[in-house]
């Protein structure tokens, strides 16, 4: 499926429906429903942002771990202006968050603690300094400003290594816990691949 927002042409793949569909029959329905609907409000605030300060963008994809922004060859933004994009979308999560905290506090409502909770995580892990994350866009935007093409891809390499470690580490201990998950380990996969494909774009 195609169509555009703000003119920039969107694109689903059948993967994104069918990820709904496995968290919603794997784990709690409620929290699939809202972590893609965090995570397509994100990536509108990457949008909105990039249209802001004057970047190009050729498209957003859709797939089984979310969205994906494609810039143009020439994207038009700054380095502080791609830090900026990359900010937008984790600041739209701590958005969300505050705005339900608030009705939290005014209704005492317990079932807005579950979107507090996914958007506050949402944001905070995308500002991990990981190259294919929030994050490691700010990181690599912030060393380009003062060091050389090649030393700005060794030490964000080697900064997104060590974090990508932590959540393995992380990941284990959840799976040896009673009732623990694969949910890190199947992320941190993710990231790995993802950041695969990047590179060899």
């Amino acid at each position: 499926m195609t169509f555009k927002i703000f003119s920039v042409p969107v694109k689903i793949s059948f993967l994104f429906p069918a990820a709904i569909t496995f968290l919603m029959v794997t784990s709690i329905k409620e929290a699939a429903l809202i972590s893609f609907v965090s995570a397509f409000f994100h990536e509108i605030g990457h949008l909105l942002a990039i249209k802001k300060l004057g970047g190009k963008i050729k498209n957003i994809e859709f797939g089984a771990f979310g969205g994906r922004i494609t810039l143009s060859g020439e994207s038009g933004l700054t380095l502080k202006g791609e830090a900026a994009a990359a900010f937008a979308g984790p600041a739209v999560n701590f958005i969300f968050s505050a705005v339900f905290l608030v009705c939290f506090l005014f209704t005492g409502n317990k079932s807005v603690l579950l979107p507090i909770a996914i958007n506050l995580g949402m944001g905070f892990f995308n500002l991990f300094p990981i190259s294919t994350l929030d994050g490691g866009r700010i990181f690599s935007a912030l060393l380009h400003m003062r060091f050389s093409d090649r030393t700005c891809d060794i030490v964000l390499n080697t900064v997104s290594a060590i974090f990508l470690l932590i959540i393995l580490f992380f990941g284990f201990l959840l799976i040896m816990r009673k009732g623990g998950n694969f949910s890190l380990l199947v992320t941190c996969s993710y990231l790995v691949i993802f950041g695969f494909v990047r590179a060899t774009d």
